[in-house]
Parts: C-alpha cells; sequence; structure tokens
C-alpha cells in the first residue's frame, strides 16, 4: 500500500521541487485562464456585452485552481503538513 501523503510531504519538503512546482503552477496559470475564456467563446456565450463578466469569470476560476495546487507545497514549505 503506498502512502500518498507522505510520498507528497516528502517529496514538497525539497525546497528547489517545491518552489519549482509553484513556479510551474503560475506559468500555468496564464494559459488555464486564456483557456477558461476561450472555452465560453467556444461555447457561443462569449458576447461583447458579456465581455466583463466573463474575462472576471475566467479569473476567478484560474485563481482557485491554482491556489488551490499552490496551498499543497506551501503549507509543507510553511510546516502546516509534516511527516505522521
Amino acid at each position: 500500500v503506498v502512502d500518498l501523503y507522505s510520498r507528497v510531504v516528502s517529496v514538497f519538503q525539497n525546497t528547489w521541487v517545491a518552489w519549482t512546482y509553484i513556479v510551474v503552477m503560475l506559468l500555468l496559470a496564464m494559459h488555464l485562464k486564456h483557456t477558461v475564456r476561450a472555452v465560453f467563446q467556444t461555447l457561443g456565450f462569449f458576447r461583447e456585452n458579456y465581455f466583463e463578466f466573463f474575462e472576471l469569470l475566467s479569473w476567478v476560476v484560474t485563481l482557485a485552481v491554482v491556489a488551490g495546487f499552490i496551498s499543497i507545497p506551501l503549507s509543507v514549505q510553511l510546516g502546516w503538513l509534516e511527516l505522521p
């Protein structure tokens, strides 16, 4: 049986791994923001009069996803998550 929690915490205790992961997630955020907006446009929801709404929605979705992924290595680096 693989203890995934211990494996994740032990990997993110390495500072280089954790901060490289965080930087890559921030770079991915730029792509994700564009992709979320493009999904609405592809589905036909993206109209001139709703531009600001979908722009805001794409930012909210992107920030929520990226914050969720970044929270794990940050929690390990700050000592909030430790090995049992």
